[in-house]
């Protein structure tokens, strides 16, 4: 009888290490990435506020969510932009939700006590990155037309009035 020395080698991997690996891609790296064409998860946003965005207040409406961040040099550029289409669309079926990817909640909140901005602001969750998937900058761009779906995606700035013809052509 030959004595028990271990798991078997496999490739010059042991088994145990490669379920260990598939474990974890599996866990940390096959997170959701939306595409235009893909219906947004409805979530119910915690504002910094206190008070509570029902998904089912976003139904029927185009919504645009900013991620954004107080460190942000083209973020701080485009929120009063933002303000602006709120202001004048929101009565139309616009809705815009900015959700803060900084570390610090204390920080977006004083900015945004600071600023005039009147549209929802929240802190992107695990659960939020887990179903949006991962940023690859800031700003980010999510527009869903009424029915949820991704109309598009983009990080970076829009040309000077090219968010305002998008959002136009959904309402």
């Amino acid at each position: 009888m030959r004595a028990f020395t271990g798991p078997r080698v496999v490739g010059g991997l042991s088994p145990w290490l490669l379920a260990a690996a598939a474990a974890l891609l599996i866990a940390f790296g096959a997170q959701a990435q939306l595409r235009t064409g893909d219906r947004l998860p409805e979530f119910s946003f915690q504002l910094l506020d206190g008070q509570r965005l029902p998904a089912t207040s976003l139904r029927g409406k185009v919504v645009v969510h900013m991620f954004w961040a107080t460190w942000c040099p083209l973020c701080l550029e485009d929120l009063p932009k933002m303000q602006r289409l709120y202001a004048d669309y929101r009565n139309r079926g616009l809705e815009i939700v900015a959700l803060s990817v900084d570390r610090n909640r204390s920080d977006v909140e004083k900015f945004w006590r600071r600023h005039e901005y009147r549209f929802p602001v929240a802190m992107r969750t695990m659960e939020m990155r887990d179903e949006y998937g991962d940023l690859t900058g800031t700003p980010t761009f999510l527009i869903t037309d009424r029915n949820g779906i991704v109309r598009e995606k983009r990080t970076g700035v829009f040309a000077p009035g090219e968010l305002e013809r998008r959002i136009l052509s959904l309402l």
